[in-house]
């Protein structure tokens, strides 16, 4: 794609260039696979942009586009003569205006259905709505169009004199174009440019800041061990239908943080003010995680582990974000405390429960839990203390021959209590 620059901006030692195309240039060069890039959301179901074809068929403006270029995709080119100066892209991932985007490319879509049916001698002029949804409806759903898009476009071809498609064709777009951003970089970008959008889910923007981790954790999977992310499967709907081997990335992000910090994290928007805020210390720190592959590997097996113990209870027990938090806060916490290493502890404690499955004593947790008074106690607050108080009391006593069990009825009430003494 051929595109004409406006302006340019440095930051940091990156290019910022404002450029223009027009629509049918950029729909035409739309890489197959442009709605995977990792950091953005799935497309989702708007009314107005689902109406964005009354902008296009009045030729009116769209909000610049933000592209991001790799160092081997993109080529300056100046003239001197002219003045002339165009950035030739081949290939390229959104940054901002997926949304808008997708809508762009099904109206076109269906700009060029309308041509070919045109072609084929169809009466299109003559058909009302209902008509065109039963008589094109398979047309239609293979570009995931509708028949009101059509309606509206055949509606243009009968009370204009230009063709509709000039709408693509003489309709200049603005885009940035972002040249060799590094990908935290462009994590931080996206969630900047999203600010004043629909918010982006808690979960979904931890996962951004942590993008990194999913090569690491996705080289030691053996089979037994499968990420599920947010734009996949909502937490809750994890949750509910968790299977063994499975773990949300977000709960896995939660969990390393706790036990960073040696107690349970809350993933929330207080947790991501922090982590953007205190974003170079909080680098500093995870760096030991960038280049310890030992860490994941340890952290794998471990969950594996707990997994196979705790099978008859996935979905109330490792299914909850606040069970992994719990349980690493705690093993942070200890792990400051003792002489271990993590491998070590991580061992440690995945052979005590192999051995003893009753430790867990998860009979007595899942029938605790059950009966915790919702009305009073903020659920997760009080399961993520919880866990994290009596997975502690069995680290500490797990080399005791008295130790039993853990006594979840006991952590259960003193929350309660607390929590409702407080309120």
């Amino acid at each position: 794609m051929d595109l004409h620059i406006l302006s340019k901006k440095l930051e940091d030692g990156h290019a910022c260039y404002l450029c223009e195309a027009t629509l049918e240039e950029y729909i035409s060069e739309l890489p197959e696979d442009y709605y995977r890039y990792d950091i953005q959301r799935g497309i989702e179901s708007n009314v107005y942009l689902d109406n964005l074809i009354d902008t296009v068929l009045k030729n009116r403006h769209i909000p610049p586009i933000v592209l991001v270029v790799e160092n081997n995709d993109y080529q300056y080119r100046s003239d001197d003569v002219s003045a002339y100066k165009s950035l030739k892209i081949r290939k390229f991932k959104i940054l901002d205006g997926l949304q808008r985007t997708c809508r762009l490319k099904i109206i076109w879509d269906t700009i060029l259905l309308f041509q070919k049916l045109l072609k084929k001698g169809e009466h299109l002029c003559d058909e009302s709505r209902f008509s065109l949804s039963k008589k094109y409806a398979r047309e239609l759903y293979e570009i995931n169009s509708s028949a009101g898009l059509l309606f509206k476009i055949i509606h243009h071809h009968k009370n204009n004199t230009e063709p509709v498609e000039y709408c693509f064709q003489r309709n200049e777009q603005w885009f940035e174009v972002w040249t060799d951003l590094p990908p935290r970089e462009q994590v931080h970008k996206m969630l900047l440019l999203n600010a004043g959008h629909k918010q982006l889910k808690v979960r979904h923007q931890l996962e951004l800041l942590f993008l990194n981790l999913i090569p690491r954790l996705q080289r030691i999977s053996d089979g037994r061990f499968t990420l599920i992310r947010e734009k996949e499967k909502n937490s809750a709907v994890y949750s509910r239908y968790r299977k063994q081997g499975q773990f949300h990335f977000s709960h896995i992000i939660s969990a390393i943080l706790s036990f960073m910090e040696s107690k349970p994290v809350t993933p929330d928007t207080h947790l991501l003010q922090k982590l953007q805020k205190e974003r170079t210390d909080t680098e500093t720190r995870l760096q030991f995680f960038d280049y310890d592959y030992e860490f994941f590997e340890n952290l794998v097996f471990l969950l594996t582990k707990l997994d196979n113990v705790s099978k008859e209870y996935n979905e109330t027990w490792l299914g909850k974000e606040s069970t992994l938090t719990g349980i690493f806060g705690a093993l942070g916490k200890y792990e400051k405390e003792s002489s271990l290493t993590v491998k070590a502890l991580f061992d440690k404690v995945a052979d005590k429960l192999q051995a003893n499955k009753k430790l867990l004593n998860l009979e007595e947790y899942y029938e605790a839990f059950r009966f915790l008074e919702t009305s009073k106690v903020r659920i997760g607050s009080v399961h993520r203390k919880t866990v994290f108080s009596g997975f502690y009391d069995f680290l500490v006593n797990m080399d005791s021959d008295d130790y039993t069990s853990i006594n979840w009825q006991t952590y259960f009430e003193e929350r309660h209590e607390r929590r409702v003494a407080n309120a």
